[in-house]
């Protein structure tokens, strides 16, 4: 994996300077507009069953992609191909908005903005005095959000949350621009979801068109060996029933997704148990749905083996 080479001194953030290189920032063919994107990145985790680490083991747990996050945020987030002025927004995103009550936490404790500050200098002064204390401020409300939980799980609704949960909070689109001389500074965001899910869509209604359980990969898996193709997205397409129906919201195509620890049921200590395996048909599956519902960009990976793999897949997919 390629890095880029990170400003190391804090103190360069400190900098009240406003000189920034060519290579931090996006300049038109006519030298006069500079484009500095900012990150705007919502975790949101699917609390249910697959919380329960005795029938779904993982060596990386969701506290502990969350602090990784949170860890990261200052500075190698939060310097990355800038040096002041950052307007970076961390959330936890609800997938099933009935647990903020159910669950009694704070959702303001688990949201760090740095757009909210008017002046560098504000920003400046957060950093130094008050940053560290509201990160674990921050990873506290998620972890007492994590052991209520697992206690008493609630359903995840994936589809509709993508369908009616993905607001203009999770997608920013405003562009903010400001003229200097001859130049056009704008400031975007760079729209992220980490999400963090089992791959196993249900849904109330228990709808093929609208969730992706074990039974319909398993029946997925039965037509697809009885029909001798040789592709698995050959056979989607050919059996369009299979398919999940697109979400029609419009903010998808400028939010990229990032899905972790997908959890494949038919591997075991011994290896796959058949194939083609769970995880298999379902990144067919998902990546179907996710094209069809016009998502921007994604990348979908499987439950990591240890805590520097999942850092390493946020970090590149960040572009840090």
């Amino acid at each position: 994996m390629k890095y880029i080479k990170l400003l190391p001194c804090f103190f360069l953030f400190l900098s009240c300077s406003s000189k920034t290189s060519d290579e931090n920032r996006n300049i038109n063919k006519n030298q006069l507009d500079i484009i500095t994107e900012h990150y705007n990145i919502t975790v949101s985790v699917d609390l249910s069953n697959r919380l329960n680490q005795k029938l779904y083991p993982k060596a990386v747990s969701d506290t502990e992609i969350i602090n990784m996050v949170a860890e990261n945020m200052f500075p190698k987030i939060l310097n990355h191909k800038r040096t002041m002025n950052q307007l970076d927004l961390f959330t936890i995103g609800f997938i099933n908005k009935k647990q903020i009550n159910a669950y009694n936490v704070n959702t303001e404790r688990m949201s760090i903005d740095f757009s909210k500050f008017k002046t560098q200098a504000q920003r400046i002064d957060y950093i130094r005095n008050s940053y560290q204390n509201e990160k674990k401020i921050f990873i506290k409300e998620f972890n007492k959000l994590y052991d209520n939980a697992v206690q008493k799980p609630y359903g995840s609704d994936i589809w509709t949350y993508f369908q009616q949960g993905i607001d203009d909070f999770v997608v920013k689109k405003e562009v903010n621009s400001t003229k200097t001389g001859n130049r056009i500074l704008t400031n975007k965001y760079r729209n992220i979801l980490i999400l963090l899910t089992d791959g196993y869509i249900e849904t109330i209604f228990n709808n093929k068109e609208y969730d992706l359980t074990a039974a319909e990969i398993v029946e997925f898996r039965k037509k697809y060996l009885q029909s001798g193709e040789k592709s698995l997205e050959s056979f989607l397409q050919k059996n369009p029933d299979f398919k999940i129906r697109p979400v029609t919201n419009p903010l998808l195509e400028d939010l990229e997704i990032l899905v972790l620890e997908l959890y494949d049921r038919t591997d075991t200590n011994a290896g796959a148990s058949v194939h083609p395996t769970d995880l298999e048909i379902m990144k067919v599956i998902w990546t179907d749905w996710l094209k069809c519902s016009k998502v921007k960009k994604w990348e979908l990976y499987p439950k990591s083996s240890n805590k520097v793999e999942t850092e390493k897949i946020i970090l590149r997919f960040l572009g840090v």
